[in-house]
């Protein structure tokens, strides 16, 4: 599993890791939350994951269980005005506080994620979430759909 100078260096230059680098790592934190009846695990992918469609093929590939034919279930993207992002980026002061980083990363995101988007919603599992409002508002939507689908499924 990648660990130590390879992640810290995709970190300092603001960069996505591979997919054969990141896969792994979720791959390893997934089989452990896997419920033991796998016909009832519902795979559900969050905003942020898979960031391009080569991250994509290679979590459909070591993710998805022998048991289901679809992988995911459902993905999720998280939608906000790129200035409301940037905002939430430099208050959490990570990384370059000045908003560099986040340019190049949301640039990367413009250029990368509409593939994955029209993968997803072209299957039809796609739900995009507007999440420009504060955190409590965005978590409690968020928490009420997430119940909803699973109690559907």
């Amino acid at each position: 599993m990648p660990s130590g100078p390879g992640i810290n260096g995709h970190i300092a230059a603001g960069t996505v890791l591979p997919g054969d680098e990141l896969v792994p790592i979720l791959a390893a934190h997934i089989a452990g939350l896997a419920h033991p009846d796998s016909a009832s695990t519902k795979m559900v992918l969050l905003d942020g994951f898979p960031r391009s469609l080569e991250q994509e093929a290679i979590a459909r590939k070591q993710l998805a269980s022998a048991g289901k034919s679809e992988f995911p279930d459902l993905a999720v993207f998280f939608s906000c005005p790129k200035a409301v992002l940037k905002e939430r980026y430099v208050a959490r002061r990570r990384g370059v506080y000045d908003g560099a980083l986040f340019e190049k990363r949301y640039e990367q995101h413009e250029r990368e994620y509409p593939g994955v988007e029209g993968l997803y919603r072209q299957k039809g599992i796609l739900v995009e979430m507007d999440t420009s409002g504060g955190i409590d508002e965005s978590y409690d939507h968020f928490a009420r759909f997430l119940e909803t689908f699973l109690a559907d499924r």
